[in-house]
């Protein structure tokens, strides 16, 4: 019969994975805050000492992975340690390859999708509201962003516990990094109206005729669209193409 972890451990471990980057060392990176997490779970599971010394070994050494999976990458671990306190075995030479490989597939899709694209239009979002002085609608979308990040974050806790690992290949399969693209377009446009919104005066009226809109409004965007087409598909670094789109900027506004 495989063990199960108590509703007050499992409570622990996920506010805990919310700290994954509370302290980072250069050699083992986020391995504490991970542990710190895992450590209600695993003390759970192994009342003998000796064995929840083991366990905590497993989690140690090194870690590293973009901070919106933690909560799925705790639970699915601790879904992995209830089956081998019920009496699988796993050798070292499955254990740390599996490890390996779950890190470095959800850190891609992480560093990608979330850090990368999403968390970017959110900010964007907020940047030109604030610019336009819609507090209510900032707050609202302030408000929703917090809840749905929570929603999330207890579902793939949820999953990852239940299910384990196993679901890995759909997320892989959901290919987000692609998905990612997308939402950088939308952000080359968030980017675009938030320079305009910050470079207009604020007293002036806003231009909305025709040769004013296609200068401060649709040659920026246009601008942005090609840079991020650059950028994406012709692999050029970030650095100098933004030089490029504000010495532009600079001379057309």
């Amino acid at each position: 019969m495989v063990p199960v972890i108590s509703i007050r451990a499992c409570l622990r471990c996920f506010l805990r994975s919310g700290m994954l980057n509370f302290l980072y060392t250069e050699q083992g990176l986020q391995s504490i805050g991970f542990l710190y997490a895992l450590m209600p779970g695993l003390r759970d599971l192994y009342r003998n000492d000796r064995d929840f010394a083991a366990g905590c070994a497993r989690y140690s050494r090194r870690f590293n992975c973009n901070a919106f999976w933690a909560p799925f990458l705790v639970g699915s671990f601790l879904h992995l340690e209830c089956r081998l306190s019920s009496g699988e075995s796993f050798n070292r030479d499955f254990m740390d390859p599996l490890i390996e490989t779950t890190l470095n597939t959800l850190s891609a899709i992480g560093d990608s999708f979330f850090s990368g694209s999403l968390l970017v239009s959110f900010i964007l979002s907020l940047s030109c509201l604030a610019l336009l002085q819609e507090t209510s609608a900032l707050a609202v979308l302030l408000l929703l962003w917090l809840l749905l990040s929570l929603l999330f974050k207890v579902v793939l806790f949820y999953i990852g516990l239940s299910r384990g690992l196993t679901v890995l290949s759909r997320i892989t399969g959901m290919a987000l990094v692609n998905k990612g693209d997308y939402l950088k377009v939308l952000n080359a446009v968030l980017l675009a109206a938030f320079l305009a919104l910050a470079l207009w005066p604020a007293p002036a009226p806003l231009p909305l005729s025709l040769p004013s809109a296609l200068r401060f409004w649709f040659l920026p965007v246009l601008m942005l669209l090609l840079l991020d087409y650059v950028v994406a598909y012709l692999h050029i670094a970030r650095t100098p193409v933004l030089a490029v789109f504000f010495l532009l900027s600079a001379l057309i506004i």
